[in-house]
């Protein structure tokens, strides 16, 4: 194995993970129904759920061929011994989508902005939102805000609530039919 392969398969492991951190670990299936990630899954998300960002966002069609190609190299060099073609246009390449990764500037964080924006202007046409756009934060790590867990802690105390006077109307409905039971019975 080449260094300018070595080289590629290091840089294409970090891109991997930050495709993976960037889908926030939702699970896609592949033809096959086997499950995928990372780099495989962030296609497949361009293919299927963004397929119609391809008009808004530039050269979409373009960066979802060139990420075809570089997982395609990618599987040459680790699955097969014969020469993979990996040059160094392909580090470039497999470099400049990391960063844009990083900044926020990949396809699908565009795709996402741009569907923000759309749903902004058109609240009442925006069809259900897909899978890696559910979070207000495209790319940010999901923990639970402080506001968040508040919400759930009221949800949960409004339904405790509710059961606990379905509880109380129900044993007073009892006492109130054992009430007048006993006083016809003993009548």
């Amino acid at each position: 194995m080449r260094d300018i392969e070595i080289g590629y398969l290091e840089l294409y492991k970090r891109v991997d993970n930050i495709c993976r951190d960037t889908l926030h670990g939702e699970h896609y299936y592949n033809n096959k129904g086997e499950e995928i990630y990372g780099v495989s899954a962030y296609i497949r998300v361009m293919e299927t759920e963004y397929a119609a960002a391809r008009y808004g966002v530039p050269d979409w069609d373009g960066q979802l061929g060139q990420l075809k190609e570089l997982r395609h190299i990618r599987n040459l060099i680790s699955h097969e011994n014969a020469d993979s073609g990996c040059t160094e246009a392909h580090l470039k390449a497999l470099e400049l989508f990391r960063r844009q990764l990083l900044s926020q500037q990949d396809p699908l964080a565009l795709a996402y902005r741009l569907q923000r924006q759309r749903a902004a202007q058109h609240p009442r046409q925006t069809p259900a939102q897909p899978a890696a756009a559910r979070y207000s934060q495209p790319y940010a790590v999901r923990f639970p805000q402080p506001q968040q867990k508040a919400r759930r802690q009221t949800e949960r105390e409004q339904r405790s609530s509710r059961v606990m006077w379905g509880v109380c109307a129900t044993v007073l409905l009892l006492l109130v039919f054992l009430v007048v039971f006993l006083k016809f019975y003993l009548l």
